[in-house]
């Protein structure tokens, strides 16, 4: 009877541990995946503004890495690694490339090249695009005419006040990137297209 006894309790010490183990792995398993998803999506963002500076060919970029065993050890261990990973590109890297983005340095429209492609524009867009913008206002995003028209794409007030029409809101003309997003919304409410728009400096 007593070996009855302490074999049943030897089997329910041993299954209560393996429940626990388990639900150990569960846990750090989540949690692992968690930062894979974290670095995965920094990686895009970093693809993002790599592929709009025309900085890096996007295969050496590195990879978040891939899990294949499912020990406490190996989630631990994958999920330190994507979360560190993902950390460098969001506070480091990212950051550097968006202000290279955003504050170009130099003079002229060709500066605002990786800002299009930043914003969406397709690269044969993106040539007519900085034609239109050296026609429009010389690459001067502070520039402002007599009807007021104003910034990169020389929007007026009644586009940078809202247009109604293209389901546009207020926005300010003389914020680069604000003015370009609007301008490639424009452009895909025009199919893909700059007229009728630009139609005086498009082509």
């Amino acid at each position: 009877m007593k070996k009855l006894i302490v074999g049943s309790l030897i089997v329910f010490t041993f299954l209560a541990l393996a429940s626990a183990a388990r639900a150990e792995d569960i846990g750090d398993k989540a949690w692992a995946k968690k930062q894979v998803k974290f670095a995965k999506t920094q990686r895009a963002l970093l693809l993002k503004h790599t592929h709009a500076l025309g900085m890096v060919n996007p295969f050496l970029v590195p990879s978040v890495g891939q899990y294949t065993k499912e020990s406490v050890r190996d989630w631990d261990s994958l999920g330190q690694a994507a979360r560190n990973r993902g950390l460098y590109w969001r506070d480091v890297r990212i950051p550097k490339l968006h202000k290279m983005i955003m504050h170009p340095k130099g003079h002229g429209a060709k500066r605002w090249r990786p800002l299009l492609r930043y914003v969406g524009f397709p690269e044969y867009a993106v040539n007519q695009g900085i034609n239109i913008i050296n026609r429009e206002s010389r690459g001067s995003a502070s520039v402002c005419n007599s009807i007021g028209a104003a910034g990169l794409w020389q929007f007026i007030p009644l586009w940078y006040h809202g247009h109604s029409d293209y389901k546009i809101p207020a926005f300010n003309p003389y914020n680069p990137l604000q003015c370009t997003q609007v301008a490639y919304k424009v452009w895909k409410k025009q199919h893909r297209s700059f007229l009728p728009a630009w139609a005086l400096t498009a082509y």
